[in-house]
C-alpha cells in the first residue's frame, strides 16, 4: 500500500485529509509540526509528502529543504493560501513537485496523490464524458459537475440547449463532446458545424434552401454542435430561430460555443435576443487558465506523458526551474498554448528532464506573472535573517521572536546560510 505523509498544524484538517486518502486506498501518516513530520519522513520514506506552508511559527519551505536534503528524489507538495503564487514559485524552485491552494477540496488532494504516485505513463486519452476535463482546482471540479448536471437534463423532448463561452484556446469543443458523452444521447448522432463556414456563401439563399432543416434532420435524436455561433449574421440567426420555433429541433440537443467570455452575446447588438434566450438555457462559462493556476502542472504532466509515450521517450519529468516557469506564465492562449508549449518542450528534452530552457512561449502575455518582482527566496530569506540578527545584536531568542519563528528554526537557517551571530 502506497505510503503518504501529511504535515499540517491544523489537526482537524490534517486528520480529514489523512482519513479521506486512506478511504481511497492509501496508507497515510500524519504530523502536526515540522519536527515530528521530519522524523516520520525519515522512518517511513513516503512516496508523497504534503506539507502546509504555515506550520505555526515554522515554515513549510524549511521542511521541504530538509526533506530534499534527506532524499533529493522525494515528492513533496506544498499547500499555500489563495493567491500565494510567489510562495508556490519559491517552493517549486526549491524542488516541490507541485502545490495546492487552500482550501483545497479533499477530492482534489486525492486526485493529486493518484497522479503523482500512480502509473507514470497514464493519460486521459481514453477518458470520456466529464473525465475529459483535466485539473484539480475548484473551478475544474465545478466544471465537471456542471457537465454532469446538464447532460442528465438532456434526456427529455425539447432538451435545454447549452451555450459554452470562454476565451479562445480553452478547447470548448472538447467540453461539448464531454457533455454529449456524459448524457443519454452519447450513442446518437453528433453533428458538428463551424458557423464561420456558413458565412462563405449567400446566407439568405442557404437559409431559404433549408440549411438549418438539413442540419437538424441529420442530428435528429442526437446532438448538434454549433461552433462560434456569435459570428452568424442576421439572416442566419433568423433562419435558425425559425427552425427552432417550427419544432424542427424538438428532439435535437443544441450545444453552441462562443469566444466571448463572462457575458456572452450580451454586448452584441447584432445577436438576436430571442435566439439567445433559446440557446442559452444551460450555460458553461469556462474559466481562463490563468484563473486556475492549480491546474497548470497537472495539465502539463498529462500532456507531457502523452507526447513522451507517442515518441517513445522515458517518463517525462520537470526540473524545479521548469515548474516555476510554467506556473508564472499567464497563458494568454490558455490550454491550447500550454499544449503547444509542452509538446515542444518534450521534443526538445527527449529522454532527459525538461528544464526551463526547453520551455518557450510563442508570445508573452502582457500581464505575465514572470515579471513578478523579487521571487529569489534565498536572497530574501538571507536578507531577513541578517537584518533580524543585526537589529537584536545577535540575540537568537529576540531575532526569532522578531521573525515569528522558533529558535530551533532560526538556528537551522543560520546554519543553512552559513551565517554567524557576529555576521548578522
Amino acid at each position: 500500500m502506497t505510503q503518504l505523509l501529511v504535515i499540517d498544524d491544523d489537526e482537524v484538517l490534517g486528520r480529514s485529509i489523512a482519513s479521506y486518502l486512506e478511504r481511497r486506498g492509501f496508507s497515510c501518516h500524519r504530523a502536526i509540526d515540522a519536527r515530528s513530520g521530519l522524523i516520520l519522513f525519515q522512518r517511513e520514506q513516503p512516496a508523497l509528502t504534503i506539507v502546509d506552508y504555515k506550520l505555526g511559527r515554522e515554515c513549510g519551505l524549511d521542511v521541504l529543504c530538509q526533506i530534499r536534503q534527506e532524499n533529493p528524489e522525494a515528492q513533496v507538495v506544498i499547500m499555500t493560501g489563495h493567491g500565494d503564487i510567489a510562495v508556490a514559485v519559491a517552493a517549486m524552485k526549491i524542488g516541490a513537485r507541485d502545490f495546492l491552494t487552500k482550501p483545497a477540496p479533499l477530492s482534489s488532494i486525492a486526485m493529486m496523490a493518484s497522479e503523482l504516485v500512480g502509473n507514470p505513463f497514464s493519460t486521459t486519452e481514453q477518458a470520456t464524458g466529464a473525465g475529459r476535463i483535466l485539473g484539480r482546482s475548484s473551478e475544474a471540479i465545478a466544471l465537471r459537475q456542471s457537465i454532469k448536471k446538464l447532460a442528465a437534463a438532456s434526456n427529455v423532448e425539447k432538451p435545454p440547449h447549452v451555450l459554452i463561452s470562454g476565451e479562445p484556446g480553452l478547447a470548448k469543443a472538447k467540453i461539448a463532446a464531454a457533455l454529449r458523452e456524459e448524457g443519454p444521447r452519447r450513442h446518437a448522432a453528433f453533428v458538428v458545424t463551424d458557423c464561420v463556414s456558413l458565412l462563405s456563401g449567400d446566407e439568405e439563399d442557404a437559409c431559404a434552401h433549408g440549411l438549418w432543416r438539413s442540419l437538424l434532420e441529420r442530428a435528429e435524436g442526437g446532438t448538434l454542435l454549433l461552433k462560434n455561433i456569435s459570428v452568424l449574421d442576421g439572416a442566419a440567426q433568423a433562419g435558425l430561430l425559425n427552425a427552432l420555433e417550427s419544432g424542427l429541433a424538438d428532439n435535437v440537443w443544441i450545444l453552441a460555443t462562443t469566444n466571448e467570455a463572462r457575458t456572452p452575446l450580451a454586448n452584441s447588438s447584432a445577436f438576436n435576443r430571442d435566439l439567445q434566450y433559446r440557446i442559452q438555457i444551460g450555460w458553461i462559462d469556462v474559466p481562463a487558465l490563468r484563473e486556475r493556476s492549480d491546474d497548470i502542472m497537472p495539465l502539463a504532466a498529462v500532456l507531457a506523458r502523452g507526447v513522451a509515450r507517442k515518441h517513445g521517450f522515458h517518463k517525462p519529468r520537470f526540473t524545479p526551474k521548469a515548474r516555476a516557469k510554467l506556473v508564472t506564465h499567464d497563458w494568454p492562449g490558455n490550454t491550447m498554448e500550454l499544449q503547444n508549449c509542452i509538446r515542444r518542450a518534450v521534443l526538445s528534452a527527449g529522454d532527459r528532464r525538461i528544464d526551463s530552457g526547453d520551455i518557450h512561449y510563442l508570445a508573452e502575455g502582457p500581464a505575465s506573472r514572470q515579471t513578478a518582482p523579487d521571487l529569489d527566496l534565498k536572497r530574501i530569506e538571507r536578507s531577513a535573517l541578517k537584518s533580524a540578527l543585526q537589529h537584536t545584536g545577535g540575540n537568537v531568542s529576540k531575532a526569532a521572536d522578531l521573525l515569528g519563528i522558533t529558535r530551533d528554526t532560526l538556528r537551522y537557517r543560520i546554519s543553512k546560510f552559513d551565517l554567524s551571530r557576529e555576521q548578522g
